[in-house]
């Protein structure tokens, strides 16, 4: 499958994922603070749904491989948002409050960032502007930004590394997302 083939798939699961999902805090909608979930079974079939930046992620994650997008190309990306301003008037600075979760789509030379708080297009990395990527290895919050590739776990359950449905024996790779260019993916060492 070569790039463009990719890029035109992501851009149609970004497509479906934002015109069917609507956002909706996982407090407001499960009253616990977090709760991941792929809704692109309903999704793929023109269904709405509500739910935050995981399941928007999540959902994008599982429809880039469910349309075939080679898995070692697909990641879930911690990363934080720009400071805002919330809907009740709060302005939110801290790294807990920007915390944000999207998928990102592996090409050549580049990564595709399928975003929910973007809906018009896939976005390179470095085209959003405010967002912060990785920190330092002795910051507080270091350990909130890794990636999460599906070649990875497609290969840790083939070996019966992980569990089907258990996120927290995944091999989430810590700290800083490393575009497809830098990579060197193995299952015998997935925080590389």
């Amino acid at each position: 499958m070569d790039d463009n083939e990719i890029k035109d798939i992501a851009r149609d699961v970004h497509h479906t994922v934002v015109t069917t999902g609507r956002y909706k805090r996982d407090s407001e909608q499960w009253h616990m603070p977090d709760y991941w979930k792929s809704y692109w079974e309903g999704a793929n079939r023109g269904e709405r749904w509500e739910g935050d930046c995981d399941n928007f992620a999540m959902t994008s994650y599982v429809g880039a491989c469910e349309r075939g997008v080679p898995p070692e190309r697909v990641n879930l990306i911690a990363c934080c948002v720009e400071i805002f301003k919330d809907g009740g008037g709060h302005i939110r600075t801290s790294l807990a409050d920007r915390y944000h979760l999207v998928c990102g789509i592996d090409l050549e030379d580049r990564t595709l960032v399928l975003d929910n708080r973007y809906r018009s297009a896939t976005w390179r990395p470095e085209q959003l502007e405010g967002y912060i990527w990785s920190l330092p290895e002795g910051d507080t919050y270091h350990h909130w930004f890794m990636s999460l590739n599906a070649g990875m776990v497609q290969e840790a359950r083939e070996l019966n590394i992980i569990g089907q449905n258990c996120i927290a024996t995944m091999p989430w790779r810590i700290t800083k997302y490393t575009p497809p260019s830098e990579q060197s993916w193995g299952i015998n060492s997935p925080w590389g």
